[in-house]
């Protein structure tokens, strides 16, 4: 039950459903405790091994990397999205390393139909002033220069 309905329920619903009986209650409960105590495990556990945690959040504190979106919003809500990807946003000088570090777990850039790249020569541009770009994305922001997507082959996405 806590492996295949829990993880879809957010916390309202978790709370509705403890008042079943005494059994789901407890159930209930020792799932919450343990989503509270890890919420950056529970966020991160659907897109990479929960070994890689200490070394991805290293990533994120060395890059100045945020996560943002519906994972975000997991970690804060104790709540789950369907198909909910990895959002992360980073400095131009960092994406490299962030790419890189999901290369080696297994996913694989997949560029979109304005990147005519390989990832790895991304290395090459020193900065968005010499990065070509989609100018054709209108973002709120003009500091996001473009939007990087890497997927395992089970589907799971980060951009």
């Amino acid at each position: 039950m806590n492996q295949h309905v829990l993880p879809r329920l957010n916390l309202y619903e978790i709370q509705k459903f403890t008042l079943c009986n005494k059994m789901v209650e407890h159930v209930c409960n020792d799932y919450l405790g343990r989503r509270r105590s890890n919420p950056f495990n529970a966020m991160i556990a659907p897109f990479m091994s929960l070994t890689d945690a200490p070394a991805f959040r290293q990533l994120l504190s060395v890059t100045d990397a945020v996560v943002s979106g519906s994972s975000a919003l997991a970690f804060f809500n104790i709540g789950s999205f369907v198909g909910a990807d990895l959002d992360i946003y980073a400095e131009f000088a960092s994406v490299f390393l962030i790419g890189s570090f999901f290369i080696a777990r297994g996913y694989q850039f997949v560029p979109h139909k304005l990147q005519h790249f390989q990832f790895p020569s991304l290395a090459s541009y020193g900065s968005t002033d010499d990065y070509p770009g989609d100018n054709t994305l209108v973002y709120l922001s003009s500091s996001i220069v473009d939007v990087f997507t890497f997927m395992t082959h089970t589907g799971k996405k980060s951009k």
